[in-house]
């Protein structure tokens, strides 16, 4: 295990990269974080021009809203960052202590450093899907437009271009300009999901360790009790930070496909090419709350082993002490924290069925409205 090179630390990079962590007496990084505001507002702002002043093209309105749902959300995210940086980089520093000193676990360490490979796998896979999204989609689109001969060009989100694309210079600029403001996209949003996963399976890690020594020999000193509480304020912390935007997501999830889905329905009809566009966009609006809610399911999961745990090692061989401190894990563990907002609602699988029966309803309603003009 490299002392350099932590999951956290990868995480804040990313984070520093994407203008969503300022870095002292580099003020690239200021340059940066506005370059890409000003990328991701151009997003909004040319999205709502074609809400409310388009043709009225159906298709488009729809691929429009669903723009601005992605636009709103992202900005929410990057505002929510740069709003909670020093509490963000407290919680880091909590995450890099309390592993350092679980490492020191020889027997158990391996839980930690599996976690961490499958982490490293899962960001870099995810980095790849999404940071390809922009150059796939642009090839795919142009591929489109010269196989169908489209009046209308097909963008990467519906945005308004200022100028008349008929062109081929004029549509490869639109194009293109398209594409990098995608890329912004792409990166805040990568940048967030890397945190979401160094979160979640960082402390998937601890609390398997804690599983671990309480399954053998129960709680042999303080530190056990130390560390559970430790990663119950962690928790507490994360939810403070972000549940509430996590909610927000949640709740625009159900939304935020329907443009694309629709639009996959009627190009799947159609036959044309831009199904595979389509498809692509559609899996990454699907899967936004996808890792979100197995995010919360899989430290639901561990809160719950770690519970059982509890009352598997030999606590009748312990001191008074420390019975004393596994029956308080034990009550914390009743009711444990989880990825939640405000505890009303638990970001688990349940929470992403929920999610999935929205979106049908909304595409069905879509669906009917169009049928029945």
């Amino acid at each position: 295990i490299s002392k350099d090179i932590t999951p956290v630390r990868i995480c804040c990079n990313c984070l520093k990269y994407a203008g969503l962590f300022s870095q002292e007496g580099r003020p690239w990084s200021i340059l940066l974080s506005a370059y890409h505001l000003i990328m991701l507002n151009a997003v909004g702002l040319g999205a709502i021009k074609v809400i409310l002043w388009g043709d009225g093209n159906l298709q488009e309105l729809i691929q429009a809203m669903s723009a601005t749902v992605i636009y709103v959300h992202t900005n929410a995210k990057a505002i929510n960052f740069l709003s909670y940086e020093a509490e963000i980089r407290k919680l880091f520093e909590s995450l890099e202590q309390l592993r350092t000193e679980l490492l020191e676990d020889i027997d158990n360490q391996h839980h930690i450093i599996d976690a961490e490979s499958f982490l490293f796998k899962l960001n870099t896979g995810y980095a790849l899907l999404m940071m390809s999204f922009p150059a796939v989609s642009l090839g795919i689109n142009i591929f489109t437009d010269y196989i169908t001969q489209s009046e209308r060009p097909h963008l990467i989100f519906q945005v308004w271009i200022p100028w008349n694309m008929k062109e081929f210079w004029p549509y490869l600029g639109g194009m293109l300009f398209t594409t990098v403001l995608s890329i912004t996209i792409c990166v805040f949003y990568t940048s967030y999901i890397i945190f979401l996963f160094t979160i979640t399976f960082e402390l998937s890690g601890f609390i398997k360790v804690l599983q671990a020594k309480l399954e053998t020999n129960g709680i042999i000193d303080s530190n056990t009790y130390r560390h559970h509480l430790a990663i119950m304020q962690l928790l507490q912390t994360c939810n403070e930070i972000h549940s509430g935007q996590l909610y927000f997501e949640i709740l625009v999830s159900s939304l935020q496909p329907c443009g694309f889905g629709y639009t996959l329905i009627k190009a799947a009809r159609r036959q044309d090419p831009v199904v595979f566009d389509l498809l692509y966009k559609s899996f990454l609006a699907v899967s936004a709350p996808f890792i979100i809610c197995s995010c919360g399911q899989e430290i639901n999961n561990q809160m719950e082993m770690l519970h059982n745990s509890s009352y598997r090692g030999p606590w009748y061989e312990k001191s008074p002490k420390l019975r004393k401190d596994l029956l308080t894990v034990k009550i914390l563990n009743i009711k444990p924290i989880t990825l939640s907002y405000r505890r009303l609602v638990t970001f688990n699988n349940a929470c992403f069925a929920t999610v999935a029966q929205g979106i049908y309803s909304y595409l069905a309603m879509i669906n009917n409205l169009e049928n029945s003009e």
